[in-house]
């Protein structure tokens, strides 16, 4: 490790900060103490100011209570190579939460792509699926070691628009409400993803980790927590000092080292299903320079895909969105919820599954899971089959894994387009203003708590 060198503390026009990263190599990030640590040319300078092609910045001030929910590390460590690292990474959360070996490589994988997130194709975006309560020890260790966490109570694009410029948390979404979700997702998950607010472009890509009962219907890797297989270590707050304390300046210097690398890799999986590969090339990036390494998440990416698609193609909301599916194929200007469960219904017998949904716990899960609302008219509660409803319709059955998205339907563009829809593979991390909007009605974003230090 090579020694850390002093910035000088006299400088004028200083430039707020909360982190650079720049082209040439260097970078600049933010440690617990309010000093600045700045990587350049192999060698680490520490000070409360940092002077760099020219200009001289100093850490933006934070309040308090955002200071605290951040974990900002303490200090920055050399961390050996990418093998040895992602290494230890999976070891503590496969001994934390006993999660399986592929899915401890995952999260580990997730683990360093959120530090580094705003060099990758897309923001990454992990699902952890289950009742409320299994998802405490793994979010805990998360919110120990992932970069800036910050859990919030409700996201909206206009809250998130007022978070501080560079701030670039991840953010903790915990059982949100399913309706408020889906746009909030596509946004911060989006790689070409901006929006104008207060005179100001606001880059609105973040590693995000939501928790949810059922998997969401986005490009997410989906962790299954089973409480049946949940005898795991109580996670105390002792413990989440000692991991970030542990692993923080590790992935500190990984991201002020490794971040140029991470956004010229040219890593693909073009034998994933598309929305999988989409996620190999996000966490695949993030351990560029160690080939063994990306090879081992393809495969565990695989597998994953394989075991979740078994388990969301069985699943009630899964039969819905055949029953959908059926009333697209067959050009329905309109369908009504009682008929969609006469449709699931049937789908049910013919699979000589006793299962019975009511038109209510239908509707509850077109509301709850699905995020698909109908609408009320002289009949009850509808769908008019518009084009964008039946391509989200499409969309959601693909992501479901159901059963009749397998075999296209041979009059369906839509199902020949999700079954041929591939990734250009030159497609390579960049900044664009894409999409500007202007936000009105912004609220204060700091209705946060401490979802992830809290017991179930």
């Amino acid at each position: 490790m090579p020694a850390a060198v002093r910035i000088s503390e006299k400088s004028n026009d200083a430039v707020f900060t909360l982190g650079e990263l720049f082209p040439t190599g260097s970078a600049i990030d933010v440690l617990s103490s309010g000093q600045l640590t700045l990587w350049r040319d192999g060698h680490e300078h520490i000070g409360v100011l940092a002077e760099h092609e020219g200009r001289t910045y100093v850490a933006t001030p934070r309040g308090s209570e955002l200071e605290r929910l951040l974990r900002l590390p303490k200090a920055t460590d050399d961390f050996g190579n990418i093998e040895l690292l992602v290494s230890r990474l999976t070891a503590m959360i496969a001994n934390h939460s006993q999660l399986d070996e592929d899915s401890s490589l995952l999260v580990a994988a997730f683990v360093l792509s959120s530090w580094v997130f705003d060099c990758l194709p897309t923001a990454p975006c992990l699902n952890l699926c289950g009742r409320p309560g299994t998802e405490t020890t793994l979010l805990k260790i998360l919110a120990s070691v992932c970069r800036r966490p910050l859990p919030l109570a409700q996201a909206s694009i206009a809250k998130l628009s007022k978070l501080p410029e560079g701030l670039s948390p991840t953010l903790i979404l915990n059982h949100p409400r399913p309706a408020a979700l889906m746009p909030v997702l596509a946004a911060i998950t989006g790689s070409n993803v901006s929006l104008l607010a207060h005179h100001r472009v606001v880059d609105l890509r973040y590693a995000t980790i939501v928790c949810t009962q059922n998997p969401i219907p986005a490009t997410a890797l989906n962790v299954h927590l089973h409480p049946e297989g949940s005898a795991y270590r109580r996670i105390t707050q002792a413990t989440m000092e000692q991991l970030a304390d542990e692993f923080q300046p590790y992935l500190v210097r990984y991201r002020l080292t490794r971040h140029r690398e991470v956004a010229n890799s040219e890593f693909d999986a073009p034998r994933l299903h598309w929305n999988v590969r989409m996620l190999a090339r996000a966490l695949g990036a993030a351990v560029e320079g160690s080939p063994e390494t990306q090879a081992r998440i393809i495969e565990a990416l695989r597998r994953s895909d394989e075991k979740s698609k078994v388990e969301s193609s069985q699943s009630p909301a899964a039969v819905v969105l055949e029953a959908l599916l059926v009333a697209c194929h067959e050009k329905r200007p309109e369908i009504h919820v009682f008929e969609i469960a006469e449709l699931a219904n049937g789908i049910f017998l013919g699979r000589h599954d006793d299962q019975v949904l009511s038109p209510k716990a239908l509707g509850g899960i077109l509301r709850a899971e699905l995020g698909l609302c109908p609408e009320r008219n002289a009949r009850g509660y509808a769908f008019r089959m518009s084009s964008q409803t039946r391509q989200r319709i499409h969309n959601l059955a693909s992501a479901y894994g159901t059963l009749s998205m397998m075999t296209p339907h041979p009059d369906c563009a839509l199902c020949s387009g999700l079954a041929n829809q591939t990734l250009d593979p030159g497609n390579h991390i960049r900044k664009h203003v894409h999409d500007v909007h202007e936000v009105h009605e912004v609220h204060d974003v700091h209705e946060v708590h401490n979802q992830a230090g809290a017991e179930p």
